[in-house]
């Protein structure tokens, strides 16, 4: 049977569908952002399709990126890839950052402008550039989010953390490691949501805030809240691309994934996007559907 691997070398290295399918989840997140963010309810995606779907995007977009820069890892130094992941997020991170601040947030706050860019959130805002996310602005829509989209950002700098330890101790060519990371990661994930300690989320507005905050806050963003899916999904997109030959490429194994995903959810009824139980049935699944459709015509 052809696996995912030799269809890969048969395009020479270059998915047909990786870039329809990048930019297919990129507008996924801004359009589920938008619809959510806008929603004046605060009710998050019900179970059902819905919720399959909201899901989806995030582990398939994070796996997806697992994937390609597994291959980029294995023929960069740890110099050159930290360069290229640096440009790949920063530049445009500041764009946003600087251009929310400096123009959306005068134009829209209800505060006087001497008192907005003097106000502790105006400068609390800036470090979304070293990738501490900060949603809010002095006046502007309300105390409501800026840019929400951004709460992935850690997470971004959390997986190329990830893949550059892999890559300095050369644990890259030792593949079961990164299987036996995603499986512990999955487990603690578990564990904690079985003996009912999940941490919180609160959003520091003080660099004091955010040290008495963190043990707790770290828990739950690794482990139980939203993003609990999105290291785990990219550590098992790496071990996608180091098991590339090992997986077959199949219509049937694409079909049964989608299948398993929406049976799972069924009978799961997972209302709660965070629940980590669904992080153990739905992230694998997720990833062969996207890689399936990336390596399509």
């Amino acid at each position: 049977m052809t696996s995912i691997g030799k269809v890969l070398d048969d395009s020479k290295g270059l998915g047909r569908g990786f870039d329809f399918m990048r930019i297919t989840l990129a507008v996924g997140v801004v359009g589920w952002h938008a619809f959510q963010l806008s929603r004046t309810d605060g009710a998050e995606a019900g179970p059902g399709l819905a919720w399959v779907l909201s899901y989806s995007i995030l582990i398939m977009f994070f796996g997806l990126s697992g994937f390609l820069i597994a291959a980029s890892a294995m023929r960069l130094s740890l110099k050159n890839f930290l360069i290229n992941r640096g440009l790949r997020i920063f530049p445009a991170l500041a764009v946003e950052v600087i251009l929310s601040a400096m123009v959306l947030g005068p134009l829209f706050t209800t505060l006087p402008l001497d008192e907005y860019f003097t106000h502790k959130q105006f400068f609390l805002y800036f470090m979304n550039l070293l990738g501490f996310v900060y949603f809010f602005l002095p006046g502007v829509f309300n105390g409501e989010w800026v840019n929400g989209s951004i709460w992935t950002v850690p997470y971004e700098i959390a997986c190329y953390a990830v893949i550059s330890v892999l890559i300095y101790f050369q644990l890259l060519k030792k593949r079961w490691i990164v299987v036996v990371l995603s499986i512990l990661i999955l487990l603690i994930q578990v564990v904690l949501e079985l003996s009912g300690y999940r941490g919180r989320t609160e959003y520091a507005h003080s660099i004091s805030d955010f040290v008495r905050l963190f043990p707790d806050t770290l828990v739950a963003w690794l482990f139980h809240d939203r993003g609990s899916k999105l290291l785990v999904s990219f550590t098992v997109g790496i071990a996608f691309y180091l098991y590339r030959y090992s997986i077959p490429y199949s219509k049937i194994l694409f079909a049964a994934a989608i299948l398993f995903m929406i049976v799972a959810e069924s009978i799961g009824q997972w209302s709660d996007e965070v629940h980590p139980i669904s992080n153990l049935f739905m992230v694998v699944p997720g990833l062969y559907v996207v890689m399936f459709l990336g390596l399509s015509k």
